[in-house]
């Protein structure tokens, strides 16, 4: 069945998980790919690939990384890297601001799901007229990475997610307790590194 156009930000939410697990970067792959493990095991179902270093490294680490993820009915996006994702048969690519604001690599990925990395309502804008599936919006709350970044807080994230036509993940400071208010908000969930790589005390994850 064919659905209108504007039915399709509802159709993506509907098969978005509530939570969005961007990895660290990798040190020890054989580790990495045990955290990944962890993070599949507690269900897991949409993870960022955001891994450095030469090129031959990285598509080694994401076509193991790919083969685990599919084996749990898992997604992994490949963050900025179009030539990478296509070689692998990654399930989308992750837009970094950057290259939001460039324009570069404004086409689709040959398949899957387009995201990308906001930081205010300019960048919801752009990230919609590239067509985006989905966004992340952050820093909602404080973060030991970026201590000198001003909190969003939830009201700010709730005005700036209304006025975005497709789903957005909060990021910053969030852990799985944070799925409640995101959705309260807007949001369709909430993405992060620390909060969820690997899961905290076993906790499950939607």
């Amino acid at each position: 069945m064919d659905f209108p156009a504007a039915n399709q930000p509802i159709i993506t939410a509907l098969q978005l998980p509530l939570t969005y697990v961007i990895s660290p970067d990798c040190e020890d792959p054989g580790r990495w790919l045990q955290e990944l493990e962890a993070c599949l095991a507690a269900g897991a179902r949409l993870v960022q690939m955001r891994v450095t270093g030469p090129m031959q490294q990285r598509e080694a680490l994401g076509r193991e990384a790919i083969q685990r993820c599919h084996s749990a009915s898992a997604r992994l996006m490949i963050n900025h890297d179009f030539a990478l994702a296509e070689r692998i048969g990654a399930d989308g690519v992750h837009l970094t601001a950057a290259q939001l604001h460039t324009g570069a690599q404004a086409g689709r990925p040959p398949s899957g799901w387009l995201s990308a990395s906001c930081h205010d309502p300019q960048e919801l804008r752009l990230a919609a007229t590239l067509g985006v599936d989905f966004a992340v919006l952050s820093p909602v709350a404080a973060t030991r990475s970026h201590p000198q970044a001003v909190p969003l807080g939830w009201e700010t994230f709730a005005d700036w997610v209304a006025e975005a036509p497709m789903p957005v993940y909060a990021l910053g400071g969030m852990r799985p307790d944070d799925i409640e208010p995101a959705r309260a908000h807007g949001g369709q969930g909430v993405a992060g590194i620390s909060g969820f790589w690997p899961p905290l005390d076993g906790a499950g994850l939607v």
